[in-house]
């Protein structure tokens, strides 16, 4: 019975001293030098803007009119807006009547996959860039995604997301989570390539992105684990900054976070015959691939059965159990006040979810879906800042 307790342990506890080392491999790589080393240049090559809609009266207007303002070549930039919606999106869009703007309006959900490929599918411009209705930019945005394109051997470039509401607990526990995911991010950049693309602000070279025809889920990281595939590396620019609205409230967060997480792990099990443990991509294959595709789909898994087999040799071990629970109750006192038992919670709860929906994955289940707060908040905090720029 020892001998079998033994071996369990041994096999569910595996999992989490690799992706612990391999966390404290890239976190070390990511807090050394993170000059970027690239400056701006001249050359405005003609972009196409993809926007997949639904629904998204609330903020396509300040959407366009973002990206339109931003410090590049408007005739160069082109705006393509994939449209679904059932509300008035389409009109708002046409009444901006902006010659670089082309909508097509689907009558028929597509589903955000499927609907971003239709865009694809319409693009002649030598770059495509993915952008979201609930994002925004700075004027440098687009700039700087583009001066990495300048080096033949980069295929996909991305940035990090900057939160525009911190007032209150929610935002501010992913604020320090975004931290810790863009060291993360840097760490593995300099490893080899960065894993996690986004959507709200990836630009692509075409060539890669009208090759994504595995990819049921999440575009922007099967775009770049296609230029992988073709023998690019990929970029996370920490000076690429986009906006976005996090969720005020834990139950939306967790939402956000389980509808990104049945993403990407569906995306990992569809590229696993690819990119697993293939040395043709060096590092990425062997070591970056490898490692997203044990934390997000075997640690799952198996820190259930650990957390079983732990809890049983406590419960027959009475003096182990009083020690142990000590233990427990310090460390969640400690880290409850800096906010990561709630990240903990999140990330792992997101992540079982997530795994049980994409191992359930059906036609329906790539459709747009948001969560609608975040729209609300984010044209509140527009709307106050047009009546204070007003005064």
């Amino acid at each position: 019975m020892n001998n079998l307790l033994e071996f369990i342990i041994f096999i569910t506890f595996t999992p989490v001293l690799i992706i612990f080392i391999y966390i404290a491999l890239i976190l070390f790589l990511g807090r050394q030098n993170t000059n970027i080393g690239i400056t701006l240049n001249t050359h405005y090559p003609e972009i196409t803007v993809i926007i997949p809609t639904f629904n998204e009266a609330k903020t396509i207007r300040k959407r366009i009119e973002n990206l339109v303002e931003t410090d590049y070549n408007v005739e160069k930039l082109h705006i393509l807006v994939i449209d679904e919606s059932t509300d008035e999106t389409k009109e708002i869009i046409s009444e901006l009547n902006l010659k670089n703007v082309v909508i097509i309006h689907s009558k028929h959900r597509l589903g955000y996959t499927d609907a971003v490929k239709k865009g694809i599918s319409m693009v002649t411009t030598p770059l495509i860039m993915l952008i979201d209705a609930g994002s925004r930019h700075d004027k440098l945005t687009l700039p700087n995604l583009v001066r990495w394109f300048s080096d033949p051997l980069i295929g996909a470039v991305t940035g990090q997301n900057m939160i525009y509401k911190s007032d209150n607990s929610t935002a501010k526990d992913e604020i320090n989570y975004r931290k810790f995911y863009n060291i993360a991010r840097m760490g593995e950049q300099k490893l080899y390539s960065t894993f996690h693309m986004h959507g709200e602000a990836t630009l692509v070279r075409t060539s890669i992105a009208k090759k994504v025809i595995l990819a049921r889920s999440n575009l922007d990281i099967a775009m770049g684990l296609e230029s992988i595939i073709q023998g690019y590396r990929n970029i996370f620019d920490p000076e690429v900054k986009f906006y976005e609205v996090t969720p005020s409230n834990f139950s939306n967060r967790y939402k956000q976070k389980r509808i990104r997480a049945r993403g990407v792990i569906r995306l990992l099990l569809d590229y696993r015959k690819k990119l697993l443990f293939k040395s043709k991509y060096g590092l990425f294959g062997l070591i970056i691939f490898p490692a997203h595709y044990m934390s997000m789909i075997i640690l799952p898994i198996s820190s259930i059965f650990f957390s079983i087999t732990i809890i049983y040799i406590l419960i027959i071990n009475r003096y182990l159990l009083f020690i142990i629970t000590l233990i427990i109750i310090v460390s969640i006192l400690i880290l409850f006040k800096k906010g990561i038992i709630s990240n903990i919670i999140l990330i792992y709860g997101s992540l079982i979810s997530g795994l049980i929906s994409a191992l359930q994955w059906n036609e329906h289940s790539d459709f747009i879906d948001k969560v609608d707060q975040t729209r609300d908040d984010l044209s509140e905090i527009e709307q106050n800042y047009d009546d204070t720029m007003k005064k």
